[in-house]
This record gives C-alpha cells, structure tokens and sequence, in this order.
C-alpha cells in the first residue's frame, strides 16, 4: 500500500510539473505587429535598439547587443550560435543574419540557414526592471541554440562594485552574477536552458558564458523559447521577483507596451506631406 501511495505522489508531481512548465509557455499567438513597422536586409554594424523606461538592450544588427537595466550596464556582447545536433555544425549567428525589422515596441532580427530559420524578437518591457529576448524557431530538424555573453554588472557612472562572481543555479536555470555585499544582483537565463560555459563558477570569467536551449521541431511550431534577464540593487530577492514576473506575466508586460504606443500612434501622430496622398 505504501509502495502505490509512493508511486502515485511520485506521478502527480511530475504531472503538476509538467502543467506549470506549459502554463509558462509563451505562445506565438502573444506576439503582435503594428502598422509603424521598418524593415530591410540587415547592415552588420548599423545599430539598433529595443528600449523601456527601466531597461534597454543596445546592438548592432548582426545580432550583438549588450542590455542595460537600471542603475547597471548587466552585460556586453550577446551573441546567438546554432548548433545542428545531426552534423554538430557550429553557425554562428552574426553570418546567417539576413532581415531586421522594427517595431516601436519591438525589435527583431532574422537568421536565416538552409538547416533553419530563427527570429530574435528584442523586447524592453515598458516600466520593468528587465528584458526578454524570445526566439521563434522554425526547423525539421533538432538544433540547440547557444547564447552568449560576457558579464558586467557595472553601474552606468563611471565606477566600479568590485567583487564580483557569478555561477549557475541549475534548479532556477539562470546565471547569478553579483558582487561581495550580494546586494547588486542580476539574473540571466531561460527555462528551457542548461549551462553551457567554460566560465569557472565564483569568479567573473573573462571569455563568454553561455546557455544552451535544445529546440525540439514539434516544439517550435508553437512555442517560443525565452531569454530572461533582470537586475535589482536590493538584493537577489528583488532580482528574482522580477524575473518571475517576466516569465508568468509576459503576455501582460508586451500587450502593455505594444497599446501603449498603439495609443501614441492614434493621439500623437500625424503625417503632413506637400502632395495629397
């Protein structure tokens, strides 16, 4: 009796688990465009940007960007790779980018492979202390795609924290990087990630620290696979806070964004031209 009553408590945790990750998920349906809208093939070192009143991730269009969030420049030269599981070919993003498109409340990006098609939605919530890149993936075939970075957790004035470490919480599946007071904290991961960094943990490593997300294509018809990253100078607390809001709470924090500037573009806009339309 105390073996079925096991193996049922086993089971309904793995199914409640299960129900949670799915509520998490962000359906591709979330995602809207407006009628401002910029597009063309992407110039490698022309500069873009996705921008909220908290938080902004600055880069140049063959996908390198670095985000800060307030008072904090949080890291510096995120970059996506493409690993093609069946062949273990390595591509890397900046050579694939091909298309950018610009939104007010959005930015996004286009690689584009024979093996595959990715897009890397930019988003800046509107008052969040946060940022979230979301990748919508279209292949046939298994791939993982790797993102990296090189920490900073630097305040935006010139000065320094000093101290500074970083490792990998893998039940939470985010990076931690802090400092000796633990009181300037930022976190930097996605459900869906593992690890995937040569960066020794505790210290600041000065090469790139990665996280790897495996995309399944049955997956990917539907879903997006997120990036969350968020910071707080009141301790990790406050930082994870945030960071769960970003998750649970996504589909609010962009549809507050996008009416905001639907709103703008209804009261605030107008178009003159010397010639009637």
């Amino acid at each position: 009796m105390k073996k079925i009553f096991f193996l049922f408590c086993i089971l309904f945790f793995i199914f409640s688990s299960v129900e949670g990750i799915e509520k998490e998920n962000i359906d591709k349906s979330t995602i809207k465009n407006s009628g401002l809208h910029l597009f063309r093939a992407v110039q490698p070192h022309c500069y873009f940007d996705s921008v909220g009143q908290n938080s902004a991730i600055l880069g140049t269009e063959d996908g390198s960007a670095e985000i800060w969030i307030y008072p904090y420049k949080v890291l510096h030269d995120f970059k996506l790779h493409f690993l093609i599981e069946e062949t273990g070919a390595l591509v890397e993003g900046g050579e694939v980018a091909s298309r950018i498109d610009v939104y007010p409340h959005q930015t996004v990006i286009r690689y584009i492979h024979s093996s595959f098609t990715v897009e890397e939605i930019f988003f800046s919530p509107l008052r969040e202390s946060g940022a979230v890149i979301l990748l919508s993936v279209e292949t046939i075939k298994p791939i993982s795609v790797i993102a990296s970075f090189t920490p900073d957790l630097k305040p935006m004035w010139p000065a320094s924290l000093g101290g500074q470490y970083s490792y990998w919480d893998a039940g939470k599946r985010y990076f931690v990087i802090s400092e000796g007071t633990r009181k300037n904290v930022a976190l930097v991961g996605s459900p869906a990630g593992e690890r995937f960094s040569s960066g020794p943990a505790h210290a600041l490593p000065e090469g790139d620290m990665k996280v790897k997300i495996h995309v399944d294509p049955e997956d990917s018809k539907r879903i997006f696979f997120p990036i969350f990253v968020s910071a707080s100078h009141d301790g990790r607390k406050q930082a994870e806070k945030t960071y769960s809001r970003l998750r649970k709470n996504f589909k609010e924090l962009y549809l507050e964004k996008f009416q905001h500037f639907e709103k703008l573009e209804k009261e605030q806009l107008s178009v003159s031209t010397p010639e009637e339309a």
